[in-house]
């Protein structure tokens, strides 16, 4: 209690009960009313579903317990902290109960709780009267919508919940550090945060031995970590905690909904790859980890992603098959609490409706999709002949596969075509590969890519006099950053050093004050001049920086990474303006018409800027394929530019506006060459998710502000201006959920058996041969294996044995010949060839030996390559599994050897055993209404490096 309020005259102390009745009326605002409708609306939709009714519960409960636990403007003391504490974990056990239970009704009040004060008691209450009124109605009135999981994943599914919130809970001290300069100081970052921590000291540690002792040192380091920085006092936001809870588990329990509904792991995508990596990572006993389809050598892909999902399912004693899409639906969820916090951060500052702007960021980049569904939706909508006008307008500018479905009726989304809208590349957006159920390393990492966006946001709001603050968040956590996206997914280093510059030359203090203490400029800067002077700078930070980044990174760069060269995009293969209104448009809408809205009437420059870059726009857009993106995009970046310099009231989002531009501009003249993928396939697909974050983030900031008529400096009414913004909004939001609405709904049809068993898809189609991986899966370590070479990707024959047991192939996938070289890849691919179908037993034999190989899967796949597989019948070759479908061998290498003349003959395959590959065709227009990106026609669906 402050000096102030002391100060004041005693006056009379309200009995408790109105008090209570005071306190009651408080909580009867419009935000609560709605957060409270929700999440009835949200439990009453959940019919059987008792894990998701208590995380949806909970997460609403420990939301308003945030807002109304402690008075305005005072600090728990350490008292009030436990007590609250206890009361959280007192509502989360209820809520076990109810799930364990099955046939509660209603909570009970337990007896015997300390409460010393009428203060503690009016919060308790309070609490308990928010749970009552969300758990009494949602456990005896709920319509049937979606069936429960079986008991064990439900158990699985709050078990995951519960290690992510104490993540979370240990992660605020630091979070409260980093983002100091937050007024929610991080909340919504403390859990990525952690994982980042705990990703990095594994992979370090595990690189001299990987398992429970790393996994123990990383957890000792992060609990050391937060119990000094707690000690020293830091601050922490708990309504923000609340908020982050919330959202959090809202969008945790959206994605298992989700994933239940189709959880198997296939080959008609990356899954096989992700879960064949993340399988043999669970395997290893050393870092780096064995190639799943390269057995002997390391692994020449980016892993830290799988070691984040690894020791998670390590950690919670979870079968891979579960941990699986339980990690897929922890990374959902620290990205869109992640966006949620990035954009009210910013909101926060400028003085809008955090809420409005978090919430509508995370719409954005956690369940919105580009415009191809609305086009489609479109031309089916309007009368004939009109729905001919707009097809032949667009259609000469898409694929064939997305132009032939022009017309159809909207009752299914078609995930290759809304993938591929700009030929030659792949226009993902997050939703979309979420669900097609791949633990990516493109989706892994997309929460880290906002926590370094968010860190470079906390330099740009520190102040001038806090060096210390800045040199820690330039020099220690942001270098931190760099490396462990470095060894997540290596694309996104070039993006946090792109937004690392431009943050820098944008901040209100100068760069080079940060490394001397010295006074520099103070203030954005005014002219360009000043931010040329800025850029140059800022080089040697962004060198240190860079540096650093690279030393935490170190391991990967020196055993793992692989360099790339840089081309040219010829002009006659840029984008079109069709296709790239459908990939950006939404984004593009909202910014043309805020930054319109910022331009004043009697600015002279400003209608010189206008005539300057109109004219051309025309000119370009209408006019030669080269030249159009520059006339679509310059504009926007040049508008941009310009209102930083005159408009005070622009904040962080037009740098991340600014970012998004240049990205998009960049991947339209260079491309990454490399042979995982053909031209710029790969480019523009990495740099594209990067460009729908940054922009789905600026967009959740400024659409609240168009909304409530903010934008304009014209002399427009106030309340024209808002139900212009209102209509404006419905409309967006709509053509940009339009595909994951049809995506979910085509997955809740028939939604009567949910799972999330990862091996769902191989049991029922392939069930033999299930049962001889099952007879891999339970063999321990990493023995190498042969079988089949998977020549024909993205089909069930290529390596199912390898990418479900995590036990490496002799030689796998075809995609090991652009980590490598083609020439090791057909090298090996012959030696499988011979030992399967060579016509000399000795060097077969031999082969055997020097390739160390311990057992020989024989199955469909190789019967089809090879008609007639060669038996083994060697000494020291025994069949150790055989059914109907599969044979399996066990290799005794001492014994072969000693039977086989090591001295004699080559060693090398036999050209004339080569094996016949598996067909796979592809129609010249499909139309994918599946809901996974599934068919054994699929070409490539997602790229590679």
């Amino acid at each position: 209690m402050s000096d102030e309020h002391l100060s004041e005259p005693r006056s009379r102390s309200p009995s408790v009960a109105r008090t209570y009745y005071s306190r009651a009326r408080g909580l009867l605002t419009a935000r609560s009313v709605v957060a409270l409708l929700v999440t009835l609306l949200g439990a009453l939709a959940l019919w059987d579903n008792q894990v998701a009714q208590f995380l949806l519960l909970a997460a609403a409960s420990t939301y308003f317990f945030s807002r109304v636990a402690r008075p305005p403007n005072t600090k728990w003391d350490v008292g009030g902290y436990i007590v609250t504490s206890v009361f959280l974990v007192h509502v989360h056990l209820l809520g076990l109960l109810l799930l364990l239970a099955q046939n509660v009704r209603m909570f009970a009040v337990l007896p015997g709780r300390p409460v010393d004060d009428h203060l503690t008691l009016r919060r308790w209450l309070e609490f308990q009267v928010l749970v009552g009124m969300g758990v009494l109605p949602a456990a005896t009135v709920r319509p049937k919508l979606f069936t429960r999981l079986p008991v064990e994943q439900e158990l699985f599914v709050v078990l995951w919940a519960g290690v992510f919130l104490a993540l979370l809970v240990v992660g605020l001290p630091v979070a409260s550090r980093v983002f100091a300069p937050l007024a929610s100081k991080g909340a919504g970052y403390a859990l990525p945060l952690s994982m980042t921590v705990l990703t990095v000291v594994i992979y370090w540690a595990g690189h001299y031995r990987y398992g429970w002792f790393s996994v123990g040192a990383a957890f000792l380091v992060l609990g050391a970590l937060s119990i000094h920085l707690g000690r020293d006092g830091s601050e922490i936001d708990w309504p923000a905690v609340g908020e982050t809870v919330c959202v959090f588990l809202f969008a945790y329990v959206l994605m298992v909904t989700i994933l239940s509904a189709s959880p198997g792991v296939d080959p008609f995508g990356e899954a096989f790859h992700d879960y064949g990596q993340f399988k043999t990572l669970l395997r290893s006993a050393e870092l780096p980890p064995e190639d799943v389809w390269f057995a002997g050598e390391s692994v020449q892909y980016y892993y830290g992603g799988f070691v984040s999902a690894a020791f998670l399912a390590d950690v919670t004693g979870t079968a891979p098959h579960y941990a699986y899409n339980l990690a897929l639906a922890g990374f959902y969820a620290m990205l869109v609490t992640a966006a949620y916090e990035t954009a009210a951060a910013i909101a926060r500052h400028r003085g809008d409706a955090h809420h409005l702007a978090g919430a509508a960021s995370a719409f954005f980049v956690g369940f919105g999709g580009n415009l191809y569904q609305a086009l489609v939706t479109v031309v089916w909508a309007v009368p004939s002949p009109f729905d001919r006008i707009v097809e032949t307008a667009v259609s000469g500018s898409l694929r064939p596969e997305a132009a032939c479905v022009l017309g159809e009726a909207p009752r299914e989304v078609s995930y290759f075509n809304a993938a591929r809208i700009i030929p030659d590349t792949l226009n993902v957006f997050p939703i979309l590969h979420w669900f097609t159920g791949e633990l990516h390393p493109n989706l892994m990492s997309t929460p880290f890519l906002l926590l370094a966006v968010g860190v470079l946001y906390s330099y740009y709001r520190a102040p001038a006099e806090n060096r210390r603050l800045r040199l820690g968040l330039l020099f220690l956590a942001l270098p931190l950053m760099i490396g462990f996206v470095a060894t997540v997914n290596t694309w996104d280093v070039a993006t946090v050093l792109g937004m690392a510059t431009l943050t820098l030359v944008f901040a209100p203090t100068d760069s080079l004050s940060t490394l001397w203490n010295r006074s520099g400029r103070d203030g954005n800067p005014n002219t360009i001049v000043e931010e040329a002077v800025q850029l140059v700078r800022s080089i040697p930070p962004l060198t240190l920086l860079s540096a650093a980044g690279v030393i935490v990174a170190l391991p990967f760069l020196l055993q793992t990474a692989s360099g790339r060269e840089l081309a040219l995009v010829p002009a006659s293969r840029r984008s079109t303006a069709i296709g790239l209104l459908l990939v950006h448009g939404s984004f593009l809408v909202v910014f043309g018409l805020y930054f319109l809205g910022r331009l004043r009437d009697r600015d002279r420059r400003t209608v010189l800027v206008l005539l300057a870059v109109s004219v051309p726009w025309l000119l370009l857009v209408a006019g030669p394929r080269r030249y159009r993106v520059i006339g679509l995009f310059v504009p926007f970046l040049v508008v941009t530019w310009y209102l930083r310099q005159r408009d005070r009231d622009l904040g962080y989002e037009t740098v991340l506006v600014i970012g998004g531009l240049g990205l998009v501009l960049i991947v339209e003249f260079v491309y990454v060459v490399e042979d995982a993928a053909a031209f710029r396939f790969n480019t523009v697909y990495k740099f594209y998710v990067h460009v729908w974050l940054l922009w789905g983030v600026a967009a959740g900031v400024l659409l609240p502000r168009l909304v409530r008529g903010r934008f304009a400096t014209w002399s427009v009414p106030t309340l024209r201006r808002q139900q212009v913004g209102v209509v404006f909004a419905v409309c967006l939001l709509v053509s940009v959920g339009l595909f994951a609405t049809i995506a979910w709904s085509n997955r809740a049809t028939g939604y009567q058996d949910p799972s999330l068993d990862g091996m769902r898809y191989a049991e029922s189609e392939y069930p033999e041969e299930t049962e001889a991986i099952q007879w891999l899966d339970e063999r321990s370590g990493t023995p190498t294996m042969l079988s089949a070479p998977g020549e024909t990707r993205y089909i069930w024959e290529a390596s199912p044995g390898a990418s479900l047991s995590g036990i490496p192939t002799y030689v796998g996938w075809l995609h090991e010949g652009a980590y490598r070289s083609w020439s090791a890849y057909y090298g090996r691919q012959l030696v499988a060839d011979t030992i399967f179908n060579g016509s000399s037993p000795e060097q077969r034999k031999r082969l055997l030996v020097f390739n160390d190989i311990r057992y020989v899967y024989v199955g469909p796949s190789e019967r089809a390559r090879y008609d007639d597989v060669e038996p083994f019948s060697f000494p020291g070759v025994s069949v150790a599994f055989r059914n109907d479908a599969v044979t399996i061998y066990r290799v005794d290498q001492s014994r072969l050897a000693t039977n086989t003349d090591l001295s004699a003959g080559r060693v090398g395959g036999s050209p004339e055993a080569r094996g016949k590959p598996l067909p796979a065709d592809e129609p010249a227009c499909r139309d994918d209404s599946d809901d996974s990106l599934k068919g054994p026609l699929l070409p490539n669906p997602f790229g590679w490096i």
